[in-house]
């Protein structure tokens, strides 16, 4: 049985979440129900339960400093936040310490038991590979270091999944002519055992896929001698090293620029300028060895919040619901399919405020006929005051009214001559004047 602590200050959500769902079922035992973060970090270490579940508002310990702790003293702890309030900067701190899930209150029996299973499906598979890599440990020590035993190696490090963070403290493994770790990619296993000018290389690979057994890997391991200089074994570390501060560099300015970009194509509603944004946004982004999903997943978040800064296109709900959507995926394309779906509907919000926006424009434009119509009602004075080019408010006029602006306030003039005729005693001097005609003339001609 897989062992669960739920967290929650408020005692009806502990028992409603602990009776929810059959726990027993999913071969889950619930090892303790806590009142807060100080409280939850106390059972935690007496149970060491592999799955928490965690409230974020609570008195003395908040779940996201819990989620921190939890983080520090053991890692592999799978974690699900549950929270009311779906702002971004609650979900990106979440991922920012490892959180698996952010389920949004109340919370749903089906959400639940789904975000469980998945959690369930991590460990397994990350049991079978602490098992598959104490296996191909053991062959290591059992049969490579003996071969070399007496070849005056150094060091002899495994480097797999190896990434560009631990580029940075490379430099520390690096002394006179010895080196003992050289750059991988996420996709092989290699174990480089290097020392002076000389060196042993020994090189597992299975695409990308640890094996399964001891017999497996003798099958694929295999032993080959190579010259290798140190300094270039070190410009290859370097190269890592200075990677990954590219990376970060080019990471955050491509946030700011996608993000301009994308409220620009927004406010033009280009749907192709935004999908090409996207695309080229994700391209860059799967260049970079060692960015996983969950770093996507904040950048992901990062460029979102820096879209609604420029242009709140977010209606309240979305911003609760998006963040939630995104911490659900766990894959590189999920990510990417999701960021496009959100823009799409993003697209779709900012048409609708665009269209509020101009019907607002044409009645804030009637209304100022209607005060003002004895004065100078031209496309000059008008667009003053609704805050508007002239050229940009009477053709936002004539595409929503299909009317020239001019032609329209002269027939509101006619209107209100016809009814101060019908309903007072006023000369036609005085109503003309009074509709905003300067020459009797030509209010009669017009109203005729």
């Amino acid at each position: 049985m897989y062992r669960c602590l739920i967290v929650d200050d408020e005692k009806i959500s502990r028992d409603g979440i602990a009776q929810s769902i059959d726990w027993q079922n999913l071969g889950i035992e619930i090892v303790g129900l806590a009142k807060n973060g100080a409280e939850g970090l106390a059972m935690f270490r007496e149970t060491t339960p592999e799955i928490v579940l965690s409230d974020i508002q609570m008195p003395i310990m908040d779940g996201l400093a819990l989620a921190k702790k939890i983080r520090t003293q053991a890692p592999e702890t799978k974690i699900i936040i549950l929270s009311a309030f779906g702002e971004f900067s609650y979900a990106q701190e979440a991922i920012q310490h490892g959180v698996q899930n952010y389920l949004l209150k109340p919370i749903d029996e089906k959400e639940l038991e789904e975000a469980l299973i998945k959690l369930l499906q991590e460990i397994q598979i990350e049991t079978k590979r602490k098992h598959q890599r104490q296996t191909i440990d053991l062959l290591f020590k059992r049969e490579i270091i003996p071969l070399v035993k007496n070849t005056g190696i150094v060091t002899v490090l495994d480097a797999e999944g190896f990434t560009p963070t631990e580029g940075e403290g490379i430099e520390g493994e690096i002394e006179g002519n010895r080196i003992s770790i050289l750059t991988l990619t996420h996709f092989t296993y290699e174990r480089i055992i290097l020392s002076g000018q000389k060196g042993f290389y020994s090189s597992y690979r299975s695409d990308g896929n640890v094996v399964k057994s001891y017999q497996e890997a003798r099958m694929v391991m295999a032993i080959a001698l190579f010259w290798s200089r140190t300094n270039l074994t070190y410009w290859r570390v370097e190269q890592q090293r200075k990677k990954w501060r590219q990376f970060r560099f080019e990471r955050n300015n491509e946030v700011n620029k996608s993000s301009r970009k994308l409220v620009e194509a927004l406010h033009q509603s280009c749907q192709s300028e935004i999908q090409e944004t996207l695309t080229s946004f994700f391209r860059l982004l799967k260049q970079f060895v060692g960015l996983d999903a969950e770093k996507m997943k904040t950048t992901c978040m990062n460029l979102l919040r820096k879209v609604n800064e420029y242009s709140n296109f977010l209606a309240e709900e979305e911003q609760r619901c998006f963040p939630e959507e995104i911490m659900a995926l766990t894959t590189f394309d999920q990510i990417e399919e999701k960021m496009h779906q959100l823009f799409e509907q993003l697209l779709i919000n900012y048409q609708n405020l665009d269209q509020q926006a101009h019907l607002s424009i044409i009645e804030k434009i009637d209304r100022i006929i209607e005060q003002q119509m004895a004065g100078d009602l031209t496309n000059q004075t008008i667009a003053e005051q609704v805050f508007l080019s002239p050229n940009y408010m009477a053709a936002t006029f004539k595409e929503l009214t299909g009317r020239l602006l001019s032609e329209y306030i002269t027939e509101k003039r006619l209107e209100k001559a016809k009814e101060l005729l019908l309903t007072t005693n006023l000369p036609i001097v005085k109503i003309a004047k009074q509709v905003g005609f300067s020459s009797q003339s030509y209010f009669t001609k017009n109203f005729k």
